[in-house]
């Protein structure tokens, strides 16, 4: 299983006291990321040209995406079920991003646009706008996606604290009117 991962660049691993064995513990094996070599190790390994960090014993890089993706391997499921859960993600991931796409392209379309700036807009005008929006939005949320600004757990996070920061005053407001 580690080979499969280590040919993945999910894995990696420097026997650094010359055991032979893989020993794992806190801290960074490497200094950065591993760069893989294209040569092997004497056991098997592949190399990394990276220099140790010799400041702690552990000597395995393991990728925060392996969590996620050696779970099916691990557990020994078949192929049939490992594809059935992957489709039902990205069923369920690319039916969100659509939804979230019509409420951005025609909540600035008609509820900013149309509402604010330019009620005596046609229908023709907003179905424009909503189209551009929708561009705008697809352009951002591509560059995000390919650059982001963190890992996931602090891009969601972010994203959570956004949607709080935005709405809880509304929703509080809505309750306790008087304040």
């Amino acid at each position: 299983m580690v080979q499969n991962w280590e040919s993945n660049d999910l894995i990696a691993w420097r026997d650094k006291n010359g055991d032979g064995k893989m020993q794992l513990g806190k801290g960074d094996p490497f200094q950065g990321a591993p760069q893989f070599t294209t040569s092997t190790g004497p056991s098997g390994e592949r190399v990394v040209e990276n220099a140790a960090a010799n400041d702690n014993p552990n000597e395995v890089y393991v990728d925060r995406d392996i969590m996620v993706l050696a779970n099916p391997e691990i557990a020994n499921l078949p192929g049939w079920v490992i594809a059935l859960v992957a489709a039902g993600g990205l069923a369920a991931a690319l039916s969100t991003a659509a939804g979230l796409l019509l409420v951005i392209s025609s909540s600035i379309s008609h509820d900013l646009l149309k509402s604010t700036f330019r009620p005596q807009i046609t229908e023709k005008g907003e179905l424009l706008a909503a189209r551009l929006a929708a561009t705008a939005a697809i352009v951002v949320a591509g560059y995000l996606g390919i650059y982001p600004p963190g890992w996931v757990a602090q891009v969601v996070a972010f994203a959570f604290g956004l949607a709080a920061a935005s709405l809880f005053p509304a929703i509080f407001m809505g309750i306790f009117p008087n304040g």
